[in-house]
C-alpha cells in the first residue's frame, strides 16, 4: 500500500509528531512542503492581491491534499465496523482542528468586539464568526452575499474560515463514501459497482455544478461544498489508486519530469487564475497539478529527487507542519490591521507577515501539539473525546455570541454609542399624537432615504405613516448622472412609482432622498484628487448632470400627475474620511484617515454649487416642489466637522446622516410638513436646532 503519512490528516491542518501514530507504509515531508507552498501563495495573495494575482488557489492545493491524506487516514480504520469506522475519524477530527481553531475563533472574536466599530462594513462579522464554530462559516457568508472577491470582505476577520467550512462538511460524506468503497469494491455484483462507483459519481456530479455555478451563481461555487467537493474527491481518489497497488514504484526520468509538470500547473494557477473563472476552469491548473505532485512524491523508493528535496526542505518543513495556525492566524491579523493602522504601507505588511507566522508558531507549540499528543482513542475515550468535543465548541460558540451581544458595552469604538451613531427608524404607537394624523410620507430614493430614519421617527411619533422604498445606489433626481436609462421602462421606478400611485392619497408628501453631492470618500477609504476633479469639473461632468437634470424633470413630471407633494432635500455636507473608521485613538493613523474629518465651508459650497443650480431650475419649473436643505444646521461656522460642539457625531461615514446629525436637521424638514398639512406655523420655528425638543 503507498499512502500518506496518516499524521497529515486535512488540507488545513499539519501533523503530528508522535512516531507511534505511525502505520505500515512511507512518510513523505515533501507533502508538508507543497502545504508550505499553498500557504504562502494564500497569505501573500490576501496581504496585497498585486503581489501574487492567483494566490487564492493554494486553497485548492489544500483541498487536494486534505482529501489524500484524510482517506489515508480512514484506511487504518478499514477493519473496524462503520460505526467505530465513523467516530474514530470524527473524534481525531475533533482533536486536530478544533483546538487551534476555537482559540483563534474567540481571541479573535474578543479583538473584532474592542476595536472593530458598527457598521455596514462590518455588520456580517458576527453572523460568520459563530457559524465558522460550526464548520458554517461559508454558508454564513452565502446569506450576508459578501463574495469572496468583494471589498466588503477584506474586513471581515473571519472570511477565511469559509474553507474550513467546506472541509467540515467534506467530513460528513467521506466516510460513508470510503467505508462503501473499502468493503465492497471487489464485489463482482451490482454492490461492487456501487461501492467502486459512489465516489467517481458524486465527484462528476460535483464538478458539472462548479462548471454551472461559476457563471450562474459565483458566490455558491466559491464557497459551498457541492461546486468543491470533486477537488477534495480527487485526492480521495488518489489515496484509493495508491491503495490498490497502482501508484508508483520506482522514481525514474519521467517520474520527476511528472512532478516538475504539476508544480508548474500549480504556479500557472497562482500567478494566472482569474476570480471570474474560479472555481471552473481556472482551479483545474492547480488541482490537476497538486494531484501529480503527490502522486510523484508517493513512491516506494527512497531516492528522491530535487524537487522533493527542495519541497522536504528544512525551512519549508517548519512554514508546512505550522501551516494551519498559520492560516488560521493570518486573516484576522491582516483584517484587524486594515480597521486600526492600515495595511497599505511596507512596514505594516512586514509586522502583519511577522504576526502571523509568530501566532502560527505559538499556536502549532502550545495548542496543537499538545492536543495531538491525546490522540490513543479506544473504546470509551473515542466517545468521551466527541462529547467533550462537541461541549467545548458549543461553549465557544456561546462565549463568542455573549460577546457580540453584548459589543457596546466592551467596545472601545466610539459608534459603541449606537444612540448617537446609528438612525433607526422606530415607530411607538402608544407615544403618538395627532398633529399629522391621517397623512403619510413617502420616502422615494436611495441608501440616504433610510439615512433619515431617526428623524422619520419624529414624524412618525407625531402620527403619520412612514413609507420606505428606497435601494442602495438607486437614488430618484439624483441631478449628478442620470441613473435610469429610459425613465419610463426602469422597473425600479416603475415598481416604486406605482406603490406611491396605489396607496397615496391627497396631501400626501413623497420625500426623494438622494446624496446629490460627489462624494470625497467611502468606506473604505478617501479618493484621490484627480477621481474627484474628474467627478466635479470638465465637460462630461457638466453633460451628466445636463442629463440628470432631463431625468429629474421627467421624475417631477411623473409624480405631479398624483394629489402629493414634492420635497427634495438639498445636498449635505460631506467629509474627506469616514467618521466611523477615524474617529478612536487607534484608527487615527490609517491611511484612509489621512485627509481629516473637517472641510471648510467654502470647499463644500462650492462641491455642491452644481446641483444647487440644478435644484433652482427645478423650482423654477415646477413652483410646488419644495426642497429641505439641511446645510446651515449642520454646518453653522465656517468649517464642517464629524463631531459639533458637544462632541456628538453629525455623519456616520462620508456622507451619510448619523442619528445626532438627524437630531439636528429634524426641525427643518418638521417645519416643511406643517406648512404643507397645516396653515398653522411651527411654534418652534425661530428655535435653534440645538434647543428643539425633538420626539424622538
Amino acid at each position: 500500500m503507498h499512502t500518506s503519512d496518516p499524521r497529515r490528516e486535512s488540507g488545513l491542518p499539519p501533523r503530528s509528531d508522535s512516531a507511534s501514530e505511525k502505520t505500515p507504509g512511507h512518510s513523505f515531508p515533501a507533502i508538508d512542503g507543497l502545504r508550505a507552498l499553498a500557504v504562502v501563495s494564500v497569505v501573500l495573495f490576501h496581504l496585497d492581491a498585486r503581489l501574487l494575482p492567483g494566490g487564492f488557489s493554494g486553497v485548492d492545493v489544500f483541498f487536494v491534499i486534505s482529501g489524500f491524506v484524510v482517506t489515508a487516514s480512514l484506511l487504518r480504520y478499514r477493519q473496524q465496523n462503520f460505526g467505530e469506522f465513523t467516530s474514530k475519524f470524527y473524534a481525531r477530527r475533533i482533536l486536530r482542528i478544533f483546538p487551534p481553531l476555537i482559540a483563534c475563533l474567540l481571541i479573535t472574536t474578543a479583538l473584532t468586539v474592542a476595536f472593530v466599530p458598527k457598521s455596514w462594513l462590518s455588520e456580517s462579522i458576527d453572523s460568520v464568526a459563530k457559524g465558522a464554530f460550526f464548520g458554517i462559516g461559508n454558508i454564513s457568508l452565502i446569506l450576508s452575499q459578501d463574495g469572496y472577491f468583494s471589498p466588503r470582505t477584506e474586513f471581515n476577520p473571519f472570511v477565511h474560515t469559509w474553507s474550513l467550512g467546506v472541509e467540515e462538511q467534506f467530513y460528513l460524506l467521506c466516510p460513508a463514501l470510503i467505508f462503501l468503497w473499502l468493503r465492497w469494491r471487489s464485489a463482482s455484483s451490482f454492490k461492487g459497482v456501487v461501492a467502486r462507483g459512489c465516489l467517481w459519481l458524486v465527484a462528476t456530479i460535483s464538478l458539472a455544478i462548479s462548471i454551472y455555478q461559476t457563471s450562474t451563481w459565483h458566490a455558491a461555487a466559491f464557497y459551498l461544498l457541492p461546486s468543491r467537493f470533486w477537488e477534495l474527491a480527487c485526492g480521495a481518489l488518489l489515496c484509493l489508486h495508491h491503495l490498490d497497488g497502482k501508484g508508483p514504484v520506482s522514481r525514474n526520468r519521467w517520474h520527476g519530469i511528472l512532478g516538475w509538470f504539476g508544480m508548474g500547473l500549480v504556479f500557472l494557477g497562482f500567478f494566472k487564475a482569474h476570480e471570474a473563472g474560479f472555481p471552473f476552469p481556472w482551479s483545474l491548473a492547480p488541482v490537476i497539478g497538486t494531484l501529480l505532485l503527490i502522486h510523484s512524491i508517493a513512491g516506494t523508493t527512497e531516492t528522491r529527487g530535487l524537487l522533493q528535496n527542495v519541497l522536504a526542505s528544512r525551512p519549508v518543513l517548519w512554514i508546512g507542519v505550522r501551516s494551519y495556525s498559520i492560516y488560521l492566524w493570518h486573516w484576522p491579523i491582516f483584517a484587524l490591521l486594515r480597521w486600526t493602522s492600515g495595511l497599505q504601507s511596507v512596514p505594516t505588511m512586514v509586522i502583519g507577515l511577522s504576526l502571523s507566522f509568530l501566532l502560527g508558531d505559538l499556536s502549532y507549540r502550545w495548542i496543537e501539539t499538545p492536543s495531538r499528543r491525546r490522540h490513543h482513542l479506544a473504546g470509551d475515550s473515542t466517545k468521551k473525546v466527541l462529547l467533550v468535543g462537541i461541549a467545548s465548541i458549543s461553549l465557544a460558540w456561546g462565549v463568542s455570541t455573549l460577546l457580540f451581544t453584548f459589543s457596546k458595552h466592551l467596545t472601545l469604538c466610539r459608534t459603541g454609542d449606537v444612540h448617537q451613531w446609528f438612525p433607526r427608524l422606530k415607530i411607538s404607537h402608544a407615544q403618538r399624537s395627532s398633529t399629522f394624523e391621517g397623512r403619510t410620507i413617502f420616502v422615494f430614493g436611495d441608501s440616504h432615504g433610510p439615512a433619515y430614519s431617526t428623524a422619520l421617527s419624529g414624524i412618525s411619533e407625531k402620527g403619520a405613516e412612514v413609507v420606505l422604498i428606497c435601494q442602495g445606489g438607486k437614488p430618484v433626481a439624483d441631478l449628478l448622472r442620470p441613473v435610469f436609462p429610459r425613465l419610463q421602462e426602469n422597473s425600479w421606478w416603475q415598481n416604486g412609482f406605482a406603490k406611491i400611485r396605489s396607496q397615496a392619497r391627497p396631501g400626501d408628501v413623497i420625500l426623494l432622498a438622494s446624496l446629490r453631492m460627489n462624494r470625497l470618500c467611502d468606506q473604505w477609504g478617501p479618493f484621490d484628487a484627480s477621481h474627484i476633479e474628474s467627478q466635479q469639473n470638465g465637460i462630461q461632468a457638466s453633460k451628466d448632470r445636463q442629463e440628470a437634470l432631463f431625468e429629474a424633470t421627467e421624475v417631477m413630471d411623473s409624480l405631479s400627475t398624483l394629489p402629493i407633494s414634492v420635497v427634495m432635500d438639498a445636498p449635505l455636507p460631506i467629509l474627506p474620511a469616514p467618521p466611523f473608521r477615524c474617529s478612536d485613538w487607534f484608527n487615527r493613523g490609517n491611511p484612509g484617515c489621512k485627509p481629516g474629518l473637517a472641510i471648510s465651508r467654502d470647499s463644500l459650497q462650492k462641491l455642491r454649487a452644481p446641483v444647487m443650480a440644478s435644484i433652482r431650475q427645478l423650482t423654477k419649473q415646477f413652483p410646488r416642489l419644495e426642497v429641505w436643505d439641511s446645510f446651515e444646521p449642520l454646518c453653522p461656522g465656517d468649517t464642517f466637522s464629524a463631531f459639533d460642539a458637544q462632541g456628538l457625531p453629525l455623519l456616520i461615514d462620508g456622507d451619510h446622516l448619523s442619528a445626532h446629525g438627524n437630531r439636528v436637521v429634524y426641525p427643518g424638514l418638521e417645519n416643511i410638513l406643517l406648512r404643507l398639512w397645516s396653515s398653522k406655523p411651527n411654534p418652534t420655528s425661530d428655535t435653534t436646532p440645538s434647543s428643539v425638543r425633538i420626539p424622538i
